[in-house]
């Protein structure tokens, strides 16, 4: 349970079937859970190419589990994200999954 949260998310997992290298194979295991964001922050590579880069933390319920190869969606802003880690925090009976997330786009030519 997180204390105050901000936005809803949905959660997809790669099913495990079909090319990695085709079209997204992710289903949906959780279609919205409330949950927290935190500010993001990134950086710009400009030389060569415009990727942006921006990680943000994920605060929300234990169930289910995340994993390294989740990608959280923001149901309220429609940003996707990419799950790069997770810590499972407990006590107090406010226990609950921090995640740090990724998104990136743009491409680095370089």
């Amino acid at each position: 349970m997180i204390l105050l949260p901000t936005t809803s998310v949905a959660v997809r997992r790669p099913s495990g079937q079909g090319d990695p290298y085709e079209a997204d194979t992710r289903q949906l295991i959780v279609p919205c859970t409330p949950a927290h964001i935190s500010g993001p922050s990134g950086t710009s590579l400009d030389s060569g190419g415009a990727q942006e880069i921006v990680d943000a933390e994920l605060f929300v319920s234990e169930c289910p589990r995340l994993t390294k190869l989740d990608q959280v969606t923001d149901l309220g802003t429609g940003d996707v994200w990419e799950v790069v880690w997770t810590r499972t925090r407990q006590g107090l009976g406010l226990d609950h999954q921090v995640a740090g997330l990724r998104a990136v786009s743009g491409a680095a030519n370089g």
